[in-house]
């Protein structure tokens, strides 16, 4: 029953993601414009965590990490 949702959107050059979901009903949406960005996002069980994460300009990084259940993070870097 896990039903987990990751998008990953990349622009640009030298950009990194890497999602894991290791939960229920999670959703991950990264969207990195740019040069150089690091986005890690890590939703180690529990339910129904989001996390959004925007990164613009150059060498953003970011790192979300998320035990338990419903949580939320907004990330916006630019």
């Amino acid at each position: 029953n896990k039903n987990n949702t990751a998008v990953l959107n990349q622009t640009g050059e030298l950009n990194v993601s890497d999602i894991v979901q290791d939960g229920n009903h999670g959703v991950a949406r990264v969207t990195q414009d740019g040069f150089g960005h690091l986005s890690l996002v890590n939703q180690s069980g529990g339910n129904n965590n989001r996390a959004f994460v925007k990164q613009s300009g150059s060498f953003q990084d970011s790192d979300v990490m998320q035990v338990g259940s419903n949580n939320t993070a907004n990330v916006i870097q630019n």
